[in-house]
């Protein structure tokens, strides 16, 4: 319905995806449907922070999601987190390296923020801390 009413011709979208499950079908159906590009969290660039985050993705499914949206034609964009607990500076440094390496363009840099009942949470207001980079 989308295409036949050339909605997929008057607007630029984009939209998220999961690294782990995007495939190139579902690639090709959204580039059909008129979407421009593809964002998704990849949080990180190194698999044991994305295992301390409990991700359920590698960087592995990060690398396969950005080859399959360019093979598609579509733009693509990732948001990262900073201050992510036990992360060391080698980690953080290898994270802005794949950033490089596969020109991802940042769409997002968001502070690490833990939720209630995680082992992180400290009794934080989310609406008193300061998310902005430093």
């Amino acid at each position: 319905m989308w295409m036949k009413r050339g909605y997929n011709q008057r607007w630029m979208i984009k939209g998220f995806v999961r690294s782990d499950i995007f495939t190139h079908e579902i690639g090709h159906i959204m580039k059909d449907m008129g979407f421009h590009g593809v964002r998704f969290g990849a949080e990180s660039a190194v698999n044991r922070v994305l295992e301390i985050l409990n991700k359920g993705e590698t960087v592995e499914d990060h690398i396969r999601c950005i080859r399959i949206a360019r093979e598609c034609g579509l733009q693509v964009g990732a948001s990262f987190m900073y201050d992510v607990p036990g992360e060391t500076p080698e980690e953080k440094q290898a994270t802005l390296d794949f950033i490089e390496k596969y020109h991802i363009k940042v769409q997002g840099y968001y502070k690490f923020m833990a939720f209630p009942g995680t082992p992180w949470w400290a009794g934080e207001d989310p609406r008193e801390v300061d998310m902005r980079v430093r």
